[in-house]
């Protein structure tokens, strides 16, 4: 899969965390029609970043700092 794929699934995850409270690993496999590992994989990433905070199969956008950096595209 290209590096430009991975970036719009990760920012496209984002922009659902802004509309939900939080989402399930499930839901994004679901959504983008790949793995709940490759979702994981993905949230992992969007994790170390500080972007989202993984529990027990759920995504939520961290409060601190999620919002602002889920505008900045080229920063994922």
């Amino acid at each position: 899969m290209t590096q430009n794929k991975i970036k719009r699934r990760l920012y496209l995850m984002l922009e659902m965390l802004k509309e939900q409270t939080s989402i399930k690993v499930s839901t994004f496999a679901n959504e983008f029609n790949v793995t709940p590992k490759t979702v994981r994989n993905d949230l992992k990433i969007l994790e170390e970043k500080g972007l989202v905070i993984m529990t027990f199969g759920l995504a939520s956008l961290n409060p601190s700092t999620g919002r602002k950096h889920s505008q900045k595209k080229d920063k994922l």
